[in-house]
């Protein structure tokens, strides 16, 4: 915008310094300063057209719809965990499920029932119970992927010290 003012700017100066002799030297030198000023009207124009919240948050946005999608998923996440008759499961948090299974590493396989994912397990075995609790609910709950069936599975945990 400030650029189109100085652009508007020198041409209002052209025209100031404009002092021909006769018309014909008028009509002549003035053509090109009535295209510059149509096209600084134009480009204002063009300016002007461009919403004042381009770049901002949309309310229509799509990050209106991821986050309904979310909170879909939280709600669905939250039906699957109430179905547990453990109550540490029940009571758990969506932070708590993101440390004890989906920020895991998964290793995914592909074979002819579907895909299975298989997730590394955590190292305390209080805290195993409640992960085998989460991939038994979720593998209940039937997921696909691509219309196939996604099964979850926990690695075995490793036992004794690693040979390098």
């Amino acid at each position: 915008m400030a650029r189109l003012e100085a652009r508007e700017q020198r041409l209002r100066d052209k025209i100031a310094a404009l002092s021909p002799a006769t018309v014909p030297e008028l009509i002549r030198k003035a053509r090109p300063l009535f295209r510059e000023k149509r096209a600084c009207e134009d480009k204002r124009a063009e300016l002007a057209a461009i919403p004042k919240d381009k770049g901002a948050r949309m309310p229509t946005g799509a990050e209106l719809l991821c986050k309904n999608l979310m909170l879909l998923m939280y709600n669905v996440l939250a039906l699957l965990m109430w179905a547990s008759p453990l109550k540490e499961v029940r009571q758990m948090s969506i932070g708590r499920v993101q440390e004890l299974l989906l920020s895991r590493c998964f290793l995914a396989c592909p074979d002819k029932q579907g895909m299975t994912l298989w997730i590394d397990p955590v190292c305390d075995t209080s805290e195993h119970v409640l992960q085998e609790e989460l991939v038994r609910l979720l593998n209940e709950a039937s997921l696909s992927l691509r219309g196939q069936r996604l099964y979850l599975r926990l690695l075995d945990p490793p036992r004794g010290p690693l040979l390098l």
